[in-house]
């Protein structure tokens, strides 16, 4: 079939040759039909291009906008007039509006550019985020003419898909902070459960084990992993499982469980305090259930030595022979003992409730409500553990003396008194105090009697020495020629000696006078001055020579004159008698005064006679013990007592080498107004034992 064509001339053009000058015509023709249909696809394509919501630009290779939609009209504010003819830099930020255009070199090639992001400007001053589709506009030879741009408004994509990867970002963190908050909790509860005293497990609604804690599995000798998933049956065998099913039964139910029972394991028998605990979900389904486990064996074990210590102490209280008083905080009596009742006269049923000032003279009611009110202040109780010489008060009124001894119940604000009744005690101390000052008396007695000779031969000195001056001022007188300055001096001589005379009288007096001790301040040097002018006829008599050390200084004591006397008398009469054993040329006795600690005066009493042997050292203090013939043997026993009755310290320091003599020493507390000396009081025996008055 033949072909038709609807062609068109477009152009004529003459041919010429050199030869022939008009050869013919070249006529070109087109297609018409295919023109048409060109153009017709070409508006087509910019109506839909006019027409699309994103923004299509045409700009030449310089940026000179050459062709803008109503999409960029809409994405911009720029209408196609104003667009028309701008420069593209007009929307570009402004770092790059001197720059080139990165993307026209490759269009200028008629390269196709991969899209890529990029920010606009809009007429309005807003920055959009942009997605740009870059086209190379070509002519009909092929070669590149402009550049088109696709460009899409994606800012609001993008601020969505920030806000999703911020809430992305913050989930993960939650995540991440739940996860590790979870971990964390799950090894705290893993710490908490290893730890608590109960074994504790979790078994699901098939009796299977998900969890037990350390305790749990250590009671049954099994690791934990090894005992996770087994059921209730298999770990406790088939009789304790029929034991237990009863109460699986209940907690499978719903309820909560609570029994005891005995179960022999691998390290012996143990009883059991067992709770179920049921969890339940909303729906009120059973998820499961807690298993508490408190291994009671040695609570039962305490509780059964509890009601024995019980029943022995309530044996001890019915039987003891001190008075056991249980009070309080508030002073209120609670317990009251059979013995408490034969010491106060009254009945458990009348004493218990009562205020313990019943028991007290009421001399004692204000010092007690004081300490009670310190006590509730301060919780601090200042009697515990001090044993306390106090008065008692009978049913009857009369009073007693008593030997308190307080301690406090633990954990409880009770406090027991234990209470003797010391009254037959007390006359026996007295009178042995009573034998002691009679003994120490006979001593004195005995001790002047001894120094006889020498006292008279003291005494005789002031005597003679009156009677010479009396003769002397009675010639005077005579002779008419008496001098009134001669017969004052004489008169003067005849009264010291007579002073003289009368304290040599007064100290042998005091020294056999039978009384009580007297505690006063004293001086240290008075008693040992005292001493030496009582022993200086002995002293000359055996040609020792005396020396006084330490003698510069007043040094006060809390003492009774008398008794330090007698102490310092009997020492330094026996080292007068060891020194005339002894013989020898060297002939000293020294009384020394020192002070070799805080709060304490020290008196040491040498001589350089025969000395004492390290055996009869050991026994020298005590009664009835001597190294001399026809002595009863007591001085130095007594002296010690009374030392200690001072609060000192007497004894005999170790021979040194060859040297010879002896040395005793002892200790007295000096003299402070807060320290008070146990007047009337010898708290020590010759065989050195302990005492009190009280």
């Amino acid at each position: 079939m033949p072909c038709s064509y609807n062609l068109k001339p477009t152009h004529q053009h003459p041919q010429r040759t050199v030869d022939i000058p008009s050869a013919g015509v070249l006529i070109g023709f087109m297609d018409v039909d295919a023109r048409e249909q060109e153009e017709a696809r070409a508006r087509l394509l910019a109506s839909v291009v006019r027409d699309l919501n994103d923004a299509v630009i045409v700009h030449d290779f310089e940026g000179r906008i050459l062709a803008w939609n109503r999409g960029a009209e809409r994405m911009y504010g720029y209408g196609e007039a104003e667009a028309v003819g701008m420069n593209i830099r007009a929307i570009l930020a402004d770092d790059r509006r001197e720059s080139p255009l990165a993307y026209v070199e490759p269009a200028t090639r008629g390269a196709q550019t991969e899209s890529f992001e990029s920010k606009r400007l809009t007429k309005d001053g807003r920055w959009l985020d942009v997605w740009l589709t870059v086209t190379p506009l070509l002519d009909a030879t092929g070669k590149p003419i402009a550049v088109a741009t696709t460009e899409r408004d994606i800012t609001e994509r993008k601020q969505r898909q920030a806000e999703m990867e911020a809430r992305s970002r913050e989930l993960e963190q939650r995540i991440a902070a739940e996860t590790v908050e979870l971990e964390t909790t799950e090894r705290e509860f893993h710490a908490l459960a290893d730890n608590i005293p109960a074994l504790f497990s979790y078994i699901d609604p098939s009796e299977h084990y998900r969890y037990v804690n350390r305790r749990y599995a250590d009671l049954f000798k099994v690791p934990a992993a090894e005992i996770i998933g087994k059921t209730v049956e298999e770990l406790l065998g088939c009789d304790g499982y029929r034991e237990v099913r009863p109460h699986l039964r209940k907690v499978l139910a719903g309820d909560p469980v609570r029994f005891q029972r005995n179960m022999k394991l691998p390290d012996g028998e143990h009883n059991l305090d067992v709770k179920y605990v049921p969890e339940l979900a909303e729906s009120g389904q059973l998820k499961g259930f807690f298993v508490l486990v408190e291994d009671i064996t040695e609570t039962r074990r305490r509780e059964l030595a509890l009601h024995e210590s019980k029943d022995r102490l309530r044996a001890i209280l019915e039987t003891a022979a001190e008075g056991i008083i249980t009070i309080d905080g508030d002073g209120m009596i609670h317990s009251f003992n059979p013995a408490a009742e034969r010491i106060f006269g009254f009945a458990a049923s009348e004493a218990v409730g009562q205020k313990v000032e019943l028991l007290m003279p009421s001399s004692y009611w204000e010092k007690h409500n004081r300490s009670l009110r310190r006590y509730r202040k301060t919780h601090v109780p200042r009697i515990i553990g001090v044993t306390q010489e106090l008065s008692g008060r009978r049913k009857d009124g009369s009073t007693f003396p008593i030997e308190l001894s307080v301690s406090n119940v633990d954990h409880m604000d009770l406090f027991t008194g234990v209470v003797r009744d010391i009254s037959e005690r007390k006359l026996a101390e007295q009178r042995e105090r009573e034998h002691r000052a009679d003994l120490a008396h006979v001593l004195r007695v005995a001790t002047v009697g001894e120094l006889a000779s020498g006292l008279a031969h003291e005494l005789n000195q002031p005597l003679s020495a009156i009677s010479n001056n009396i003769h002397a001022c009675v010639s005077h007188i005579q002779s008419e020629k008496a001098a009134k300055k001669t017969l004052l001096r004489l008169l003067k001589q005849v009264s010291d000696e007579a002073l003289r005379a009368g304290t040599i009288v007064h100290s042998i007096r005091d020294m056999v006078e039978k009384r009580a001790p007297r505690y006063e301040r004293v001086d240290l040097r008075l008693p040992i001055r005292r001493t030496s002018s009582l022993l200086s006829g002995e002293i000359e008599r055996h040609d020792i020579e005396l020396l006084l050390e330490g003698m510069d200084k007043p040094v006060p004591v809390n003492a009774d004159t008398i008794q330090i006397e007698q102490v310092l008398i009997n020492l330094a009469h026996n080292a007068i008698d060891s020194i005339a054993a002894a013989g020898g040329r060297k002939r000293q006795l020294a009384i020394a005064l020192s002070r070799p600690g805080k709060g304490m005066v020290e008196v040491a009493v040498r001589d350089t006679g025969r000395g004492v042997d390290k055996a009869a050292a050991e026994r020298l203090f005590e009664s009835f013990f001597s190294t001399k013939p026809h002595h009863l043997g007591v001085g130095l026993a007594v002296s010690r007592t009374i030392i200690e009755a001072h609060g000192g310290r007497l004894w005999i320091e170790p021979r040194r080498g060859r040297r010879r003599g002896a040395t005793f020493r002892f200790t007295l507390p000096v003299y402070s107004r807060k320290r008070s000396p146990r007047a009337g009081t010898v708290r020590a025996t010759p065989q050195g034992r302990e005492g009190s008055d009280g």
